[in-house]
């Protein structure tokens, strides 16, 4: 654990979810003072919360948000089983069908563990918070960057409460550093544009992606060898997915997806079954069918691809960054965003470890484009396939991208019948290995053989 420099006596992070804490855990190790500042009222169990409002719908751990999250949180992943987190090897315990037939099950060695994002979060904050230098300051909303007469460093925020009083007195808190992890609704071009700063351009590739998402029951009785059953869209030919996951309390999470206004799940109850059942196969909808429903069905459609490009500008303010899906937000179809979060963490811990000067002097651009090759991967596997979507705003194919997903087109057709593939495709996903292993001779070899 590093010490704090003198120089730098307070931090403060705007925003509470994932991404905000860990950041949080990152900089009290460089700063005496962490203040995180939350628009909600933190809950006290692990229950859904407005400030996250994608929080009912299927979350995934990847295998390198899980190593992340142990790294910066020791402790946190058996916290997460202690509270029923479902634990499992992903290759043996999810059964997927990417289009070209069931991929084969076997024990792989890439650990997996289920659960919900309100859980995950909870236990985030409850190791954060435990950090003696922590503090939050919840119901508040930052409506303003404080900054130098010249205007060349951010000296802390204005916050004002957030309730139905629109006169609320605003408040200064003066900080070093200032953290945006607002998400993806954040304000900061704004902000800097009051300060006399170009606001980062942005990159948004929209494939109208929607959500529903309900609780199910099952039946114990019910004979099955998965813990996750997964029927992935592949665009342009498979608009319509779900996916059904066991979480805590062996509870199962139903997730259905469609790209487009002609494939948005519905959320009512005959709507949501015939959707179940307009699958290309009919395991998801046969296994609902004798299972019980244990909530309402929830919609959601924020969903898109959307890079604010910091790194890119030519002058930001000394004493503020930008993090997690207030810089780059995904689409959440690919299950990347709370494993993200821990990238951006870890970039950051990377970035401060590496800045010898104890005010931070040209920090901002040198993290910014430290968090934007962090991400690059993670950002080129869910954007090339949602430029394939009919319909979709803001991105058309490259030829770099039309040549990528043809061979991810053949990576898929192999799948199915070699072990191989779908393990170090699988360890793509999960982020611990690079794009380039999809080309070792054995499975570059067979893809193009077909």
């Amino acid at each position: 654990m590093a010490t704090a420099s003198p120089a730098r006596h307070h931090a403060v992070v705007i925003g509470g979810s994932i991404a905000g804490l860990l950041a949080a855990r990152v900089l009290a190790d460089h700063f005496a003072r962490v203040t995180i500042v939350e628009r909600d009222q933190f809950p006290t169990a692990p229950v859904f919360r407005a400030g996250v409002p994608q929080g009912r719908h299927l979350h995934v751990l990847l295998e390198r948000g899980q190593q992340l999250l142990e790294q910066y949180l020791p402790g946190f992943t058996k916290e997460l089983l202690a509270h029923g987190g479902q634990s499992f090897d992903f290759i043996e315990g999810v059964r997927l069908n990417a289009g070209y037939g069931w991929n084969p099950q076997f024990f792989g060695n890439i650990p997996f563990i289920s659960a919900t994002r309100p859980l995950v979060e909870w236990l985030v904050r409850q190791q954060v918070l435990a950090q003696p230098t922590i503090t939050t300051l919840p119901e508040q909303r930052v409506v303003a960057l404080m900054a130098t007469p010249d205007q060349k460093r951010v000296t802390g925020v204005q916050v004002q409460r957030r309730d139905d009083q629109p006169d609320n007195p605003i408040s200064e808190l003066a900080a070093d550093l200032v953290v945006d992890a607002s998400g993806r609704h954040s304000a900061a071009p704004d902000w800097l544009r009051t300060l006399g700063y170009q606001a980062p351009a942005v990159t948004e590739i929209d494939p109208h992606l929607g959500y529903a998402t309900r609780v199910y029951h099952p039946d114990p009785a019910t004979p099955r060898t998965w813990l996750t059953l997964y029927q992935m869209m592949q665009p342009p030919k498979h608009l319509r997915g779900g996916v059904i996951t066991t979480v805590e309390g062996g509870d199962w999470l139903v997730t259905l997806s469609g790209y487009g206004d002609n494939n948005m799940p519905p959320t009512d109850e005959e709507g949501f079954l015939a959707f179940a059942r307009s699958l290309p196969t009919p395991d998801i909808a046969d296994a609902i069918a004798s299972a019980t429903p244990g909530s309402p069905i929830y919609g959601y459609r924020d969903t898109s691809n959307q890079w604010r490009h910091y790194e890119k500008l030519s002058a930001l303010p000394d004493g503020f960054i930008v993090t997690g899906d207030a810089a780059v937000a995904f689409d959440p179809i690919y299950g990347q965003g709370m494993s993200i979060a821990a990238i951006d963490a870890d970039a950051l811990a990377r970035a401060l470890a590496g800045a010898h000067d104890p005010a931070l002097r040209g920090f901002g651009p040198r993290f910014q484009r430290d968090l934007a090759r962090a991400v690059t991967p993670a950002w080129q596997l869910s954007s090339s396939s949602d430029v394939l979507v009919p319909g979709v705003t803001g991105g058309k194919p490259s030829f770099t991208v039309r040549v990528q997903n043809a061979y991810l087109g053949r990576i898929y057709r192999i799948i199915p019948k070699q072990k191989r593939a779908r393990l170090t495709f699988t360890r793509v996903v999960m982020m611990t290995k690079p794009p380039t292993a999809l080309f070792h001779p054995a499975i570059f070899l067979r893809a193009m053989r077909g």
